[in-house]
């Protein structure tokens, strides 16, 4: 017979990894699904169910089986592909398209 904490943390990977999923595919997360895991956690960590570090280990795995690296790899990822298209977008369009020449 399944415990309370093993039912916790398996809903609490299933929410996760819809959560990922839909970052993973659209980009984005639903308004308002942040505040639900987050609610979610505190209520786990509120009652003792789970500890800081099992949650951690939970959302890194998590995040690992859905995207193949670890959060900080994607973070850094994201960073680096936000900052060359920052550079991408400082220069003019009519260089860009190879009207006029640098």
């Amino acid at each position: 017979m399944p415990s309370l904490k093993s039912d916790y943390l398996e809903q609490l990977k299933h929410v996760l990894k819809n959560t990922y999923l839909q970052l993973r595919e659209q980009g984005r997360i639903a308004t308002g699904r942040e505040d639900y895991i987050n609610g979610f956690i505190d209520a786990g960590l509120s009652t003792e169910l789970v500890s800081n570090t099992e949650i951690q280990a939970m959302i890194e795995n998590t995040n690992m089986e859905v995207f193949g690296i670890s959060i900080a790899e994607r973070k850094k990822l994201y960073a680096d592909i936000e900052s060359s298209y920052d550079e991408y977008i400082d220069v003019p369009a009519f260089f860009r398209k190879g009207k006029y020449t640098l």
